[in-house]
């Protein structure tokens, strides 16, 4: 398949991105994504755990790229015990740690550890789809982003900053 370029480019004025098409912009994710947040552990009380919630960790995420379930469940008290909360279905999850930068795109409802950020698409701006590829070609300039002494982590601040077309 041969793609053929379109007929006029412009600077993006992002280092890394460099020119793209004439027509599109750049615009920092905080401004084209619903929200983008962090999750969240319950405590170990069994009553938080086994449930029918899906629970993503860095771990699932270096399994699949496309998320319906998870290697652990939370239960609803598991979920009112921490911070994290549910998000639906088409949102863009990301390891923002140990690694940076892998990435899957949600096909349920769900809620992810600490270890995670996730994007919550806003449809009337990007889809999904295009989303899940533009963040995952960006795992090398997420990783340059992070900061730690411990472990390397990319904050919510710094991604929601990031430039994308």
């Amino acid at each position: 398949m041969t793609l053929t370029p379109y007929p006029e480019y412009q600077d993006s004025g992002v280092d890394w991105l460099g020119d793209i098409p004439s027509h599109w912009e750049a615009h920092k994710l905080k401004y084209v994504s619903q929200k983008i947040i962090g999750g969240s552990t319950p405590p170990k009380d069994s009553v938080y755990w086994d449930g029918n919630i899906i629970w993503v960790t860095p771990e699932d995420i270096s399994r699949n790229d496309r998320i319906r379930k998870s290697r652990r469940t939370i239960t609803q008290a598991g979920l009112l015990a921490c911070s994290s909360v549910l998000v639906p279905a088409g949102s863009i999850i990301l390891t923002s740690r140990a690694p940076v930068g892998n990435v899957a795109l949600a096909e349920a409802e769900l809620c992810t550890n600490q270890g995670c950020k996730t994007i919550v698409v806003d449809p009337s701006t990007f889809d999904s789809l295009y989303g899940f590829f533009l963040i995952s070609s960006l795992k090398n300039e997420l990783q340059s982003l992070s900061k730690g002494t411990t472990f390397y982590e990319i904050s919510t601040s710094v991604l929601a900053n990031v430039f994308i077309p």
